[in-house]
């Protein structure tokens, strides 16, 4: 992405806007990553403001949750706080419970999230936990998603 930005390439954010215009057509929701669309500090030019945006950061020169806000997208909040990440950095249910979707990773507060995002990352199909089928993860993650849904709900439909 940062390629693209750099020679002046919108390209790809046209392409990202027909597909979200596809989707609505036949009545999907299209979501995009902030990466692809916040580089060098700024808002990549031409998102349609009616792409709901997965705003996740990691110490990169990406825009701010508030560039996006601002532009008129709504923000789902994927903070790598709440990430399941298997042989990995891993939530609790603790944490879960006290994770606060107006607050972004980087210390932003949205008031009016469209929501937040869960995400549970396994790595390659070589993984070694994958040996199980999949059923160790299932088990450690049905408690958090009963613990993110909660706080969640009570959160935006207080």
């Amino acid at each position: 992405y940062y390629n693209l930005f750099q020679a002046n390439n919108h390209n790809y954010a046209l392409f990202i806007n027909q597909i979200a215009f596809i989707a609505s057509k036949y009545r999907m929701i299209p979501l995009a990553w902030n990466d692809a669309f916040c580089i060098t500090g700024a808002l990549y030019p031409f998102l349609n403001r009616h792409i709901p945006v997965m705003y996740w950061h990691k110490n990169t020169n990406w825009g701010s949750p508030a560039q996006v806000a601002a532009n008129g997208n709504p923000l789902i909040n994927s903070s790598d706080k709440i990430y399941y990440t298997v042989n990995g950095t891993q939530v609790t249910e603790t944490q879960m419970r006290a994770f606060d979707v107006t607050k972004f990773t980087d210390n932003t507060i949205i008031s009016n999230p469209l929501g937040a995002c869960f995400c549970i990352w396994i790595g390659s199909r070589e993984d070694p936990a994958l040996d199980d089928d999949g059923d160790a993860i299932t088990t450690a993650v049905l408690p958090l998603i009963a613990a993110y849904g909660e706080t969640i709900t009570s959160q935006l439909l207080d």
